[in-house]
């Protein structure tokens, strides 16, 4: 990779709200299209969900992810006209979105893996459980934290960027958690999510889902593709799926993600998705090094 290359980001679940896509939907027919391919896929009307319906509904799982797969989906449509690029990433849900943007699956794929992902999750834990992100701590003070927690079960989910970490866990966990942070004078903050994702809590949901990734054939990314478990690129197919698996129930290392892309020569980083969430997990991760942060959405480009 040139010391100018340009990395591809996608969004995941949280960056839902309402109407999300409803622009890129009217641009494209092209878009159009990929909301028909993950209705028929989901049995669910996709631009009624998106267009039409509350936050509360949007940030029900079993909704949250075939729309989100959607706008990342459509934004990529769009972008790849005018942009190049030369590795892509995507944060949790994000990465199906970045394994068919490489071409490792194709659309129809990405949202048959990301329905029967769902399911399984929403099978794995009853819905007492969530997400909250830790802020200004390291990854050990937030295990500390989580590691005095008696009331519940909180385990660390994902390294966002230098500056925040989050935690899942049930209810009765994470209101400790909130109550301990708060006494240290730790920010803690209550994530959209009604799931405790990766973390092991999510270990049945990710024995269920690798049956299902045997269903699809996962081909040779055309360019490098940074994996979730391991904040490193993988283009072996088998051990991509291995990683997905992984994804699902070890935390999300995005800070690793985007540390590596910039050690490999990314210095231009282009976010596809409903909002521009990685711009300010670039800054809190990077600081001010020579890097450009472009959020693309229906022809509108935002540094």
């Amino acid at each position: 990779m040139n010391k100018q290359g340009s990395a591809l980001l996608f969004g995941g679940q949280g960056t839902q709200y309402p109407g999300m896509g409803k622009k890129l939907y009217e641009a494209d027919g092209g878009c159009r299209k990929i909301f028909e391919i993950g209705s028929r896929v989901f049995d669910i009307d996709l631009a009624e969900l998106c267009f039409c319906s509350g936050q509360e509904t949007l940030n029900r799982t079993e909704y949250t992810q075939p729309g989100v797969l959607a706008v990342d989906l459509c934004s990529f449509w769009l972008a790849k006209r005018t942009y190049s690029f030369e590795a892509a990433a995507g944060f949790s849900l994000g990465e199906y979105a970045a394994l068919a943007a490489v071409g490792a699956i194709t659309i129809e794929e990405a949202f048959f893996l990301v329905k029967k992902r769902t399911r399984a999750m929403l099978a794995a834990v009853p819905p007492a459980y969530g997400m909250s992100a830790l802020l200004h701590v390291t990854m050990a003070e937030a295990q500390a934290l989580c590691s005095r927690v008696e009331a519940g079960r909180v385990y660390l989910s994902n390294h966002s960027s230098s500056e925040q970490i989050s935690v899942s866990g049930d209810e009765a966990g994470l209101e400790q958690l909130h109550q301990i942070a708060g006494a240290l004078g730790v920010k803690a903050l209550r994530l959209r999510v009604n799931m405790p994702f990766h973390c092991e809590l999510m270990q049945p949901a990710a024995q269920e889902f690798s049956a299902a990734l045997n269903e699809v054939e996962i081909k040779i990314p055309a360019l490098p593709l940074y994996m979730n478990a391991t904040g490193r690129p993988a283009d072996n197919p088998e051990v991509i799926r291995e990683l997905l698996v992984e994804q699902i129930y070890k935390p999300v290392l995005w800070k690793e993600t985007l540390e590596a892309l910039y050690a490999d020569g990314c210095r231009e980083f282009l976010e596809c998705g409903p909002k521009n969430i990685s711009g300010r997990l670039l800054r809190e991760t990077l600081g001010e090094k020579d890097t450009k942060y472009t959020f693309f959405v229906c022809g509108m480009e935002k540094e």
